[in-house]
């Protein structure tokens, strides 16, 4: 039996399904967009960096965030974060608390024991109860669970000149104190997330007008009825 549409036209039975693509693409568009922003200002522990060892101070290791965190309680030892060189405990520094407005990707822990060489594995376990405390800057949500990471320290190279050279007068040799493998991931990340948010609703609103379009060519022009 045929179809009467709103502008008096008839079109076949067989064509009603040809809207369902474009109701489904609508609806998962609608639900993107509610659903994105929700999810968007998850933090989590992308990294962490052993810092080379300064003569009179504590090891120390550098936490890397994909984006600006901030815990209004002190995170401490074994309650909230760990950390483990080849498998034994070391006890770190408390973490005091850091306001909102001091938010950052990073947090330095001091830990204790003896210094790292080249070779161990740090890792770094970030508990359930102290993801619960740890919150992004950009949506106030805590992290969605505990989570660990690890690393192999290397010692960075010596960049002092050999034995039996001069170093030029105007030249100061200092040794590279950098992280040696330090790795900045929140901008990268950032600009991904960014391009991602916009470019897949973009690209779902793009195929629903397609399909859209190819219905309304495929109606056969209005019959009136009277």
């Amino acid at each position: 039996m045929p179809y009467i549409t709103s502008d008096h036209g008839i079109f076949r039975k067989t064509d009603c399904p040809l809207t369902i693509p474009a109701f489904f693409c609508i609806t998962l568009f609608l639900l993107l967009a509610i659903v994105m922003p929700v999810t968007a200002g998850v933090c989590t522990l992308a990294t962490i960096t052993q810092y080379p060892n300064e003569s009179g101070l504590p090891n120390r290791v550098q936490l890397a965030f994909n984006e600006a965190v901030y815990w209004q309680s002190a995170l401490e030892d074994t309650t909230h974060l760990k950390v483990i060189v080849d498998g034994t405990g070391r006890t770190f520094t408390t973490l005091p608390v850091r306001a909102k407005g001091n938010a950052s990707t990073t947090v330095d822990i001091m830990y204790g024991g003896p210094e790292i060489t080249d070779g161990q594995t740090i890792s770094v376990e970030i508990t359930d109860a102290g993801a619960a405390l740890i919150q992004s800057a950009s949506t106030s949500q805590p992290m969605a669970a505990g989570i660990s990471r690890s690393t192999v320290y290397q010692s960075p190279p010596d960049t002092r000149p050999s034995t039996g050279q001069k170093a030029p007068l105007d030249v100061i040799y200092i040794p590279d104190s950098r992280p040696p493998t330090a790795t900045n991931v929140s901008a990268s990340r950032g600009i991904f997330n960014l391009i991602s948010y916009i470019s897949i609703p973009l690209i779902i609103l793009m195929a629903a007008l397609v399909v859209l379009a190819y219905v309304s060519r495929r109606r056969p022009p209005g019959i009136g009825t009277g």
